[in-house]
């Protein structure tokens, strides 16, 4: 050690460099090192959702939910199991014991899912398994108005905005609240379906087998090779109308539109959003995991810059973490040169030497600055 106060003694010129260039890759490291709002930290619950259309809450529960729960009783450390069925979605939540691998649960979980997935109804979707988070909490929310036309603006911000919002880095998911939805709705007359002696699963299944493009395989001629595709996805209502979904007794064909009133309309779960009274659209946006909060509102706030809106279109960020991040930052350097005026101060009191303090006052912000380069 002595030997080393030695040398430092006699190389002041490249002692006080190490110290500059100390200092500047802190100051760097500092600009680089990536805030949050809340510490990166998985809650130990997981959550189930599959989705069953047209199932009353009985038929979710007696079909869905008490196979899932089913499934995932049996898996290690579960604490808790709570579930909810209603109209076309039933939703299970598991609580493990704090400590558990939530990486391994959800493995097991989805495991256990596979094992049932043919005993679940056909018209209901693979379940899904989400995990609980603090980056599920979204970090931004922008919400735009300034026309009665809620189709419109959905259209909107679900064609342009929406994709613009999700290229910016960072940025793992951007979702829309609110507005109108345009939807083709199948009103089925029950009185011709049942003269038919059809049922409605019938009608669902059909519809999902021909609004569907297939692939046709390759085909050559020379050197050249063709993909085939066959495309039969609906281009408009009178194309949902010509559906063919049985056959009479002389082979003439019962059409869709035959038996159901097909026609353009609106998505009725959707939100109601209103910005100071005014019907509204909004997005709401997640980051990705370890992303700097800070840096992906600024670069959202650029692309909102940049958008190129109709006449009479505002938008307006009705919250944004990065602000409470910016806040909480600007109140820890305000505390953190009080305090060090303070100490400084006391400290000229009672040494009543300049030379001792100066030391001390410029020993304590290096010693914050060179724990930033280790941080980084």
């Amino acid at each position: 050690m002595r030997s080393f106060i030695e040398l430092v003694v006699k190389k002041p010129v490249a002692v006080c460099m190490g110290i500059v260039a100390i200092v500047i890759l802190g100051i760097v490291s500092l600009s680089r090192l990536p805030v949050d709002f809340l510490p990166n930290m998985e809650l130990p619950f997981i959550s189930v959702r599959t989705t069953y259309d047209n199932a009353g809450p009985e038929e979710v529960e007696k079909s869905v939910t008490r196979l899932i729960e089913s499934a995932v009783s049996g898996i290690n450390n579960v604490k808790t199991i709570t579930s909810s069925s209603r109209e076309g979605i039933s939703s299970v939540f598991i609580e493990f014991n704090w400590g558990s691998d939530l990486s391994s649960a959800t493995a097991d979980i989805r495991e256990a899912l596979d094992r049932i997935r043919s005993s679940l109804p056909d018209d209901a979707e693979s379940p899904a398994v989400y995990k609980f988070s603090t980056d599920n909490i979204p970090v931004m929310a922008i919400a735009f108005y300034g026309t009665d036309n809620l189709s419109a603006l959905y259209d909107l911000v679900d064609n342009q905005i929406l994709n613009r919002i999700k290229q910016v880095g960072g940025v793992a998911m951007a979702e829309i609240w609110g507005g109108l939805k345009t939807q083709i709705k199948v009103d089925v007359d029950m009185n011709r379906l049942q003269a038919y002696g059809l049922d409605i699963n019938t009608i669902v299944s059909t519809l999902a087998r021909e609004n569907q493009n297939l692939a046709g395989g390759q085909t050559y001629e020379g050197v050249y090779k063709y993909t085939l595709r066959t495309t039969g996805e609906f281009k408009t209502v009178s194309d949902i109308g010509t559906v063919v979904v049985a056959l009479k007794e002389n082979n003439t064909p019962i059409r869709l539109r035959d038996i159901a009133n097909i026609y353009e309309g609106y998505d009725e779960d959707m939100d109601i959003v209103k910005v100071n009274g005014a019907p509204a659209v909004s997005v709401s946006i997640n980051k990705e995991s370890g992303a700097n909060t800070v840096g992906v509102s600024d670069s959202i706030k650029k692309q909102l810059d940049n958008l190129n809106l109709p006449e009479g279109i505002k938008y307006e960020v009705l919250f944004n973490t990065a602000d409470t991040v910016n806040d909480s930052i600007a109140g820890v350097l305000d505390a953190a040169w009080q305090g060090g005026l303070f100490a400084v101060i006391i400290l000229m009191i009672y040494l009543w030497k300049f030379r001792t303090v100066a030391i001390i006052a410029i020993s304590i912000p290096m010693s914050i600055i060179v724990t930033f380069t280790l941080m980084y």
